[in-house]
């Protein structure tokens, strides 16, 4: 029964995902240029059909759903699903807008923080904040030497650090940055200009990494190592 309920909460998840993107992605240009109440204000846009779902919700609530049953730990599964529908939220964000709002990474960072705490934590408290600072200090290094890092990056990075733990964030970041490489090389290549948005790849790389967290945190020192083992072997193949 508390197996089905975490489904059911895991599914609505996902569907809050969803509208969370809609509605950050109708919003944006208010949320910056006038804040956040001034956006709550806003009416927001009709739903897709007559019952309120959209075409993308169903397969986004099966999806979430369909990963707490099966998990040792389901309290942690449904964590590592919202972790992942903000981050998901956050790389929809950013690849429209090419920014990370506050209101999207600083409740992140907050509630990583939170859920560290309780038997549904992916990380311990103990390496929880030091994860978020971790994460803070890497991207704000990138950012200070250059690296085409944005704040909105960088408090991403802090927030998923919160989540994941200080043994994790570091090879996560490398492993996102050298994935990252590939298309930015090919865009060049092809005469293109300017960055590409930071969230998307960590969304891409965070996500597996926190379903694994969900399974014991004491796999995070294995899931580190094997991080850097990809890591090795992409750079000496």
């Amino acid at each position: 029964m508390t197996r089905l309920l975490l489904a059911v909460s895991a599914a609505a998840v996902g569907v809050a995902a969803v509208r969370l993107a809609v509605w950050f992605d109708a919003h944006i240009t208010v949320l910056l240029d006038e804040g956040w109440r001034t956006a709550l204000r806003r009416p927001a846009r009709r739903a897709a059909s007559a019952w309120g779902l959209r075409p993308v919700d169903v397969p986004a609530a099966v999806l979430a759903a369909a990963v707490v049953p099966a998990a040792d730990r389901p309290a942690a599964a449904l964590a590592a699903v919202v972790l992942g529908g903000c981050l998901a939220v956050s790389a929809w964000i950013d690849w429209r807008h090419r920014i990370i709002p506050d209101l999207l990474s600083l409740p992140l960072l907050a509630a990583g923080l939170a859920v560290s705490a309780t038997p549904a934590a992916l990380a311990d408290w103990s390496a929880a904040w030091p994860g978020a600072l971790l994460g803070l200090a890497l991207g704000g290094a990138v950012r200070w030497l250059g690296g085409g890092l944005g704040w909105g990056d960088v408090k991403l990075l802090a927030a998923i650090g919160a989540w994941v733990g200080a043994v994790a964030i570091c090879p996560l970041f490398l492993l996102s940055c050298g994935l990252m490489a590939v298309p930015l090389a090919w865009r060049r290549q092809s005469g293109g200009e300017g960055g590409l948005p930071m969230a998307p790849m960590l969304a891409f790389v965070t996500l597996p990494v926190a379903l694994v967290l969900a399974e014991t945190r004491a796999n995070g020192i294995y899931l580190s190592n094997k991080l850097y083992s990809i890591i090795f072997l992409s750079c000496y193949p």
